[in-house]
């Protein structure tokens, strides 16, 4: 769970600004921060590709609402819905600080298609999911409590592994799971090494691959 009550709501809104802009948003307008939003707290710009080959620069309208002491009620989502159709968004993000109850979400799945714009929803759990995701990237970091169900479990385990070490390279070395016998640790290592002369490989995280990938 989030506290949320330990940032403003401008605060909130520039970590919203901070994941868009991580996930590949560009040309970002903030118009929150000065009041007077009318209805949009970001405008941002995403690059898609429908169809191989076809690419346009799709328009995102942003909402965010940090509610600490309330739910967000139905007239909340319709006043943002409406007030999106002045800026002819090809999708409508409403990023909340909270959980739909399941009449308001019954009630948004039943008007989506009075709408000409895709309309997507980001509650608490996804907000949670992406800091923790970005948490080293970003310039406001709440606190993050563990909910119960999210305890994580640690267990006793016999290792029947082994790691090889090169006398020659004491940084890298080789560890196998299930350890039998020291010809069979060979084998599985020479076919490694094999594969990995014979394909291309990439480390997720690694900001050289990131950037080979789009460049």
């Amino acid at each position: 769970m989030i506290e949320w009550s330990q940032i403003s709501p401008e605060q909130f809104e520039k970590l919203c600004a901070e994941l868009i802009e991580l996930y590949g948003f560009s040309n970002i307008e903030w118009f929150g921060k000065g009041g007077g939003d009318k209805g949009r707290d970001l405008i941002a710009f995403r690059l898609e590709e429908p169809l191989p080959g076809v690419r346009r620069q799709a328009k995102w309208l942003i909402q965010c609402k940090r509610y600490t002491r309330k739910r967000i009620s139905k007239l909340d989502v319709e006043a943002f819905l409406v007030a999106a159709k002045e800026h002819s968004p090809d999708t409508a993000l409403l990023i909340v600080a909270t959980t739909l109850t399941p009449d308001v979400r019954d009630w948004l799945r039943s008007v989506r298609d009075q709408y000409r714009f895709e309309i997507i929803l980001w509650e608490e759990r996804d907000l949670e999911r992406e800091i923790r995701r970005y948490r080293e990237r970003l310039s406001i970091v709440p606190t993050l409590r563990p909910r119960s169900e999210d305890s994580v479990l640690f267990y006793p385990m016999r290792s029947y592994d082994r790691i090889y070490m090169s006398n020659e390279i004491e940084e890298v070395g080789f560890y196998v799971v299930s350890h039998s016998d020291p010809s069979d640790d060979v084998r599985r290592i020479r076919k490694f090494v094999d594969f990995l002369r014979n394909n291309e490989v990439h480390f997720q995280g690694d900001d050289n691959d990131r950037s080979r990938d789009t460049g």
